[in-house]
């Protein structure tokens, strides 16, 4: 908490007066870019494909932007490990989804 403060220029008790540990601000970053990617899927979705040709070429483009936010992103890299043991994180990828 103390590096997450130094890095945010803040105290640390202001970190925890919205964050009671770690693990609350993972799960608030979590559900931040969960909400960007709900965003931009709905972006992607919203032209309607028409066809069968038009869905396939829609769910490439969704699968490449899953593909390249874990690839170019640490940040959502370190999420997606994070969420693989941790059942608060899981909860709300469920809700989610």
């Amino acid at each position: 908490m103390r590096d997450i403060a130094k890095i945010a220029g803040v105290t640390m008790g202001s970190i925890y007066q919205y964050f009671p540990n770690k693990c609350a601000i993972v799960a608030e970053l979590t559900t931040a870019y969960l909400d960007d990617n709900t965003r931009k899927n709905q972006e992607i979705l919203s032209d309607q494909p028409k066809s069968l040709i038009e869905w396939s070429h829609t769910t490439v483009k969704l699968l490449n932007r899953y593909y390249d936010l874990g690839r170019k992103d640490p940040v959502a890299s370190d999420i997606w490990l994070g969420y693989a043991t941790d059942k608060e994180m899981q909860t709300i990828d469920a809700n989610d989804t």
